[in-house]
């Protein structure tokens, strides 16, 4: 009688699934539309949850049940959670979220302050002790274009020499990058933060100085600080960002050293979204109004006592204030993700965040073999180039305000000394070898492998082989525009880029003829162009982070130590600097190739799932198929 019951109930769930199945597919592939129907949600839901009412009644242990109710939840998140408006989102940044972390590392804040009031005495103390002083700082160029501005009677001429909507745009776009770079360097230990805010203190204060000593004060005071208020604000609050980023790495108390650096960090990142209207108003008032000397001076003292207000209203009586009525808990213990690297699912549908987490997790858990490859192949190539550069005299690539796709291109093809280009063979070998590399760990990866596993260099062997001529060829298209001197079209080449690395992965992944792979391509881009612009705009920021570290002084001031404390002729040391640049940014370049091919390697599965569904009509298919283990039926959870 039991027998006969199960079987019932079995063929049951049998018909109810076959009845079904089309309007469940139907129901996900509506979840993963960008854009959809509330009135087909709405009756969609009404439906699901009868049949899961229906699921939960006759087959509560089944796995029926589990799907639909993962259904459900989805629909229910897609309705509710993501409801919460932007709009009270945003205010509770601003009105809470920011005020609190101020608060919280009001230390950091002080100490940022400490530092910039340090530096800007000793600008101004050195510049009474040497009276040259301020043209070792601020540039002979720059003080004799001033003394010339003052001999004509104009000295703040300065802030009148470009349109106003120019001079705007680029202020705001170099007071950004300052402020970033000021940020980013925290990553050295917090000590980068404090040597920008040493040296932008030591400026501000020279500069000063300079006018006081040309009894020019009152007129450069309200000039100055009618846009410095802000501006300087700006960067002492971005140093006290890097320096809340660096207390992680220094100071992480009871957790683990990457724990405590990822809370502090999101902190940080958060100070300097906050930041950043500050700096765009601090470039607007700079542009447009600062060129207007000639206005009365209780206006200006009164924008500057304005833009003061603001800033000590904000960063410092509010927060207070919010702490006082007890709605800020300074020894609130931070919600720390869990530190375990979980395992990566390659059969669903991902929006960009979760392909940009899965590739650091990546990164993570094979740092060792990724960066032990970055530091060969990285060792090897510099050895070349110094050889060239040593024997051959060729120019070395410097570290100009390029793109950081544009150095990347510059270390595979770059100028010789009577401005020709041509291929620097030796950087395409190793780029595509280093493709194949990551290729073979992500496919290692997918196949389920644990990523602790010796690797089976007899198979990778094999896989070179099949692949390393694929990538060559792959990448030599991608470079190939470098050929003409148009901007235009490099930048065409930037933007394709991942696309070659779609194509690459492709080659790799799938056993598809060579030529063709660039057919499912251009599928995927026809799909899903707004997913891959995503993931690019994603990874070009972090390979722009990476570059800006690479350039930054603090790596020039670490290789001028070494060089002068190892070498007396400064022709050997500008060499070993020299050098030692190459080695930076070839590291840089590829840690970055590294998180880009990742990125899109992954990005390859989302965007494989959303062109065949395979996994999806997979799952369906085995809904409610019986698995049997030692004679007894197991739930089956697909």
């Amino acid at each position: 009688m039991c027998s006969l019951y199960l079987r019932f109930t079995t063929m049951r769930e049998t018909s109810f699934i076959e009845q079904n199945k089309e309007k469940w597919e139907d129901f996900e592939s509506l979840l993963q539309r960008k854009e959809q129907n509330p009135d087909e949600l709405s009756d969609l839901y009404v439906k699901i949850t009868d049949d899961l009412s229906h699921a939960r009644t006759f087959y509560p242990n089944r796995s029926v049940r589990v799907y639909l109710n993962g259904l459900a939840q989805q629909l229910f998140q897609l309705l509710y959670k993501n409801k919460k408006g932007t709009k009270s989102g945003f205010v509770n940044f601003w009105k809470k979220e920011l005020p609190e972390i101020v608060y919280l590392h009001r230390k950091e804040f002080m100490l940022s302050l400490f530092v910039f009031a340090l530096a800007l005495g000793i600008g101004i103390f050195s510049s009474i002790q040497d009276s040259s002083f301020p043209i070792h700082i601020l540039g002979e160029s720059y003080m004799e274009m001033t003394e010339e501005n003052i001999a004509s009677g104009d000295p703040m001429a300065v802030y009148k020499q470009q349109n106003e909507v120019d001079m705007f745009l680029g202020i705001t776009l170099n007071n950004l990058r300052v402020a970033f770079l000021t940020f980013i360097l925290g990553l050295f230990f917090a000590i980068g933060s404090i040597a920008i805010l040493i040296k932008n203190g030591v400026m501000v204060g020279t500069f000063q100085w300079f006018f006081y000593d040309q009894d020019l004060f009152r007129e450069s005071f309200l000039t100055i600080w009618v846009h410095g208020t802000l501006e300087i604000s700006a960067i002492i609050i971005a140093g006290a960002a890097g320096i809340v980023m660096g207390k992680g790495l220094v100071f992480p108390g009871t957790y683990t050293r990457s724990h405590a650096f990822r809370v502090t960090a999101r902190r940080g990142l958060k100070i300097m979204l906050g930041i950043a209207p500050i700096i765009i108003m601090a470039g607007f008032i700079e542009g447009f109004l600062t060129r207007y000397t000639e206005a009365p001076d209780f206006l200006r003292l009164g924008l500057i006592l304005t833009s003061l207000t603001f800033i000590l209203g904000y960063f410092v009586w509010y927060p207070y204030s919010l702490a006082k009525r007890g709605l800020i808990d300074p020894l609130k213990a931070p919600n720390l993700p869990p530190d375990n690297i979980k395992k990566i699912d390659y059969t669903r549908i991902k929006h960009n965040g979760e392909v940009f987490l899965n590739t650091i997790t990546f990164l993570r858990r094979q740092s060792k073999r990724i960066f032990g490859a970055t530091f060969l192949f990285t060792s090897i190539y510099t050895i070349a180039r110094t050889v060239e550069y040593l024997y051959f005299q060729e120019t070395v690539v410097e570290g100009h305000d390029y793109p950081w796709f544009t150095q990347i291109l510059y270390d595979a093809f770059y100028m010789t000394n009577n401005g020709s280009i041509y291929i620097n063979s030796l950087g395409l070998v190793f780029f595509a070898a280093f493709s194949v590399w990551l290729g073979y760990l992500m496919l290692l990866d997918f196949k389920g492998h644990s990523w602790k596993a010796k690797i089976n260099y007899k198979d990778f062997g094999s896989f070179f082989l099949k692949n390393f001529f694929k990538a060559l060829f792959i990448l030599s298209i991608g470079l190939a525009s470098t050929y003409m001197d148009a901007w235009g079209m490099r930048l065409l080449v930037y933007l394709l880029f991942p696309i070659f690395l779609l194509w690459l992965f492709i080659a790799q992944k799938e056993e598809i003829p060579f030529l063709t792979a660039p057919v499912k391509v251009f599928q995927f881009i026809k799909e899903s162009l707004g997913k891959i612009l995503g993931l690019s705009g994603i990874l070009y920021i972090i390979g722009l982070l990476l570059y800006i570290v690479s350039v930054s002084p603090l790596v020039g001031i670490y290789s001028y130590m070494i060089s002068e404390n190892i070498f007396t002729e400064l022709e050997t040391a500008n060499q070993f600097n020299d050098i030692a640049r190459i080695f930076v940014h070839s590291f840089s370049f590829y840690l970055t190739f590294a998180l880009t091919f990742v990125g899109f390697s992954f990005l390859y599965y989302s965007l494989n799932e959303i062109h065949s569904a395979a996994n999806l009509k997979e799952r369906i298919k085995h809904i409610g198929e019986r698995n049997i283990a030692f004679g007894l039926e197991k739930e089956r959870y697909s």
